[in-house]
């Protein structure tokens, strides 16, 4: 289909993102796309697919390598990414570029949403047999897999989707009610940092962390703050800082891979907060 041809059909939808765009707007249009889709027959919900990609690199609107939840990806997932399999005693089997673990319930919440944005994958991968299979193999991971064979793009988009409305907003909306301070209107690199926290922590553990980090500054009421650098510093420093410690329970082999895990992973948002390159 031509450019113009994708184009056109956007803008049917009234969906056309402008050229300088903010994190909720970019949140607005992913939102606005998947309602498009419900109805949809595979032939036509690929076209869509299409049009939205066009409509990404020409905007600069985000796209599964660039949107907020990069740095939580990159060191839940690595370069597995979107197929990534993963296994611990505790969360069970997990699942993606996030890690959606089994035991706790977080995967069966994911299939729920894939029952409403993608319902053909919902009912492969419950087919497929139990999440949690005791290790990284299984008929669940291998369906997972398959998926991510075929539609890399779209299944990167949905996990991330999911991790934004079950754990990233959720805390940000906590904190914002908390203290007045909302993270999606700071520097990018804090909002990384709520995001990795919510999906390691959960939401409530991220709001909790948070809200320590920022009382201990004594920022409530005081919205304007992540504006200063010095500040958002402070604040990230202290994030990860408690974060290490909300494992004083776990094994030493546990405790010291998270350690490590936090110490790169710190110094990464502290990077990315200062402008300087991250690879």
């Amino acid at each position: 289909m031509p450019v113009i041809d994708r184009l056109h059909l956007l803008g049917q939808m009234n969906a056309l993102p402008t050229p300088r765009h903010t994190y909720r707007e970019r949140v607005q249009f992913e939102e606005h796309m998947d309602a498009q889709r419900h109805g949809l027959d595979a032939a036509q919900s690929t076209l869509l697919n299409q049009a939205v990609q066009t409509i990404q690199s020409l905007t600069g609107v985000s796209s599964p390598s660039s949107a907020l939840g990069e740095v939580s990806a990159r060191f839940e997932s690595g370069k597995s990414g979107a197929a990534a399999i993963g296994y611990d005693p505790v969360g069970g089997t997990s699942y993606g570029a996030y890690q959606i673990a089994s035991r706790p319930g977080t995967m069966d919440r994911f299939l729920q949403y894939l029952d409403q944005v993608e319902p053909s994958w919902a009912a492969r991968l419950r087919a497929a047999g139990p999440a949690n299979t005791g290790s990284t193999s299984g008929g669940m991971p291998a369906e997972w897999k398959a998926i991510a064979a075929e539609a890399p793009q779209r299944f990167f988009q949905v996990q991330r989707q999911f991790i934004e409305q079950t754990h990233f907003e959720p805390a940000r909306k906590a904190i914002l009610e908390r203290t007045g301070i909302d993270v999606a209107k700071g520097p990018q690199a804090v909002a990384e940092a709520l995001w990795s926290t919510a999906v390691q922590h959960g939401p409530a553990g991220a709001t909790r962390i948070f809200f320590t980090a920022l009382d201990a500054m004594n920022a409530a009421g005081k919205p304007q703050a992540l504006r200063h650098p010095e500040f958002a510093q402070r604040l990230l420093q202290k994030v990860y800082a408690l974060r290490g410690s909300d494992f004083g329970s776990s094994p030493a082999a546990v405790q010291s891979a998270v350690q490590s895990r936090l110490q790169q992973e710190g110094q990464w948002v502290l990077a990315m907060l200062q402008g300087a390159p991250t690879t």
